[in-house]
């Protein structure tokens, strides 16, 4: 079936060719540098999930000693002053806990965003 061009430019194009191109775009997400980004956000994502998930394993099977030699350096603003200095006078197990803690919300954040990311392929 042949149909005639909507934007007026004269040009007739075939009904096979018009659902090729649809499924194409449809495929790919829009077409252009879409997949690419959407390529790259979840490989950045699984990164830091990654990264998360050693913080976490660092909070359990870490030495105490490398746990008691962690602190904060330098603080923006002063809730992180307050944080940074809680965290240096604190015993390790608060340590641990408070690392715990980060490490499972930033593996939190990023894993659902992974997955985010993952359904984009599956729609």
């Amino acid at each position: 079936m042949i149909l005639a061009d909507k934007s007026g430019s004269g040009k007739r194009q075939n009904l096979s060719s018009i659902r090729e191109k649809r499924a194409f775009v449809k495929l790919t997400g829009g077409g252009g540098n879409y997949q690419m980004e959407n390529i790259q956000f979840t490989f950045f994502t699984l990164i830091f999930l990654l990264v998360g998930l050693f913080i976490i394993w660092f909070s359990l099977f870490g030495k105490k000693k490398d746990i008691d030699e962690m602190g904060f350096f330098l603080a923006d603003n002063l809730i992180e002053l307050i944080v940074g200095l809680a965290f240096t006078f604190s015993p390790a197990i608060i340590k641990r806990v408070l690392i715990f803690v980060f490490g499972f919300l930033w593996s939190l954040l990023f894993g659902i965003l992974f997955i985010k990311s993952l359904s984009a392929y599956f729609n």
